[in-house]
């Protein structure tokens, strides 16, 4: 829907979305458990489920232009109704077969499952740390995804005021990706008439993110491990909540112009392989943690993290020629 100059821009707003709605979500599902009951998190979930797929089906028509002209071909009878299944089995398959088609996608969706999963190990970890360590109510662990503040009183620290912090932290990356992601194309690409951008000049801010993730989740475990004062912890929080968005916009920009007419399939590759590292990765924490402490524990996660960070470096000096031996992202 986006020309490549103005794509950045949108994505970065997309993007926000998952990332705010994941600091709002535990503050008011922290409030509501404490006050009704944790059941009535889940009916308010489910409820609010219902609506958003109604405006879905009822608000959102089709703008992809294949299918409306597939749509409308099928109208004046130039391709027969029939082949269902087989059209439904070739849309399941196709992201696993643009992905595994790809090495460029293998090796980003490798690097964006891993760093995307921090934060779901922030999510597990940090009520655990602020009840048992830092004395924090439900509400007060809910709401530390927001905002914090320091009290008087050294120990513990309670939640009063509005600072933000992942939410902060999120929206200080839109802020960035919105204003230097397509900015960083043009420049790269150059200004004269003929010059042709490439998806790899989309990719700086995501280096730069991927690099320092493993630095905010180090130190967030080491905060813990000693428990410093609450305020610092939830800074690693604010810090990672920006870094991610900044690696996730640029990453997610970059298979958009790489896969072209394949980006729907190429995206659903990418997400298919955040939920699996999103679910398998946070699991590994508690073990880690009982046996090596949180500050030991999460150096291992960010040792991880920055093991993958260079992957971004290698695709944006090596990924045009890479992307030539793939039917998906060849030139031309």
């Amino acid at each position: 829907m986006f020309a490549s100059d103005q794509r950045g821009s949108a994505m970065s707003l997309i993007m926000l979305a998952p990332l705010v709605g994941g600091a709002i979500g535990p503050a008011m599902g922290g409030a509501i458990a404490q006050r009704w009951g944790w059941r009535w998190v889940l009916y308010i979930a489910a409820a609010l489920a219902v609506l958003c797929e109604g405006l879905f089906m009822g608000c959102f028509g089709e703008t992809y232009r294949a299918a409306i002209l597939r749509r409308r071909n099928t109208k004046l009878g130039k391709r027969g109704g029939g082949g269902g299944v087989k059209k439904l089995w070739h849309s399941i398959t196709r992201p696993f077969a643009v992905l595994f088609g790809s090495a460029v996608l293998v090796a980003l969706s490798a690097f964006a499952g891993v760093a995307f999963s921090f934060f779901y190990v922030m999510s597990i970890s940090l009520p655990v740390i602020l009840t048992q360590e830092y004395g924090f109510s439900p509400a007060e662990t809910g709401a530390a995804f927001m905002s914090f503040s320091k009290t008087q009183h050294p120990q513990p620290v309670r939640v009063r005021t509005t600072n933000t912090i992942l939410g902060v932290g999120s929206f200080l990356s839109v802020l960035v990706c919105n204003f230097g992601l397509d900015r960083i194309y043009i420049a790269l690409r150059g200004s004269s008439p003929n010059a042709k951008g490439k998806p790899e000049y989309r990719l700086p801010l995501c280096i730069f993110g991927g690099f320092a993730i493993p630095l905010a989740v180090t130190a967030f475990g080491w905060v813990a491990e000693y428990r410093l004062p609450a305020p610092w912890l939830l800074t690693c929080v604010s810090v990672l909540g920006f870094t991610l968005l900044l690696t996730m916009v640029p990453l997610s920009a970059y298979v958009v112009d790489a896969f072209g007419m394949y980006s729907a399939s190429a995206m659903t590759g990418v997400i298919v392989m955040r939920c699996l590292a999103g679910t398998f990765l946070p699991l590994g924490v508690a073990p880690l943690v009982e046996r090596l402490g949180y500050g030991w524990g999460f150096t291992v996660l960010g040792g991880v993290s920055m093991g993958l960070a260079v992957v971004p470096v290698l695709i944006l000096v090596y990924g045009e020629r890479l992307r030539q031996r793939s039917e998906f992202t060849r030139d031309g």
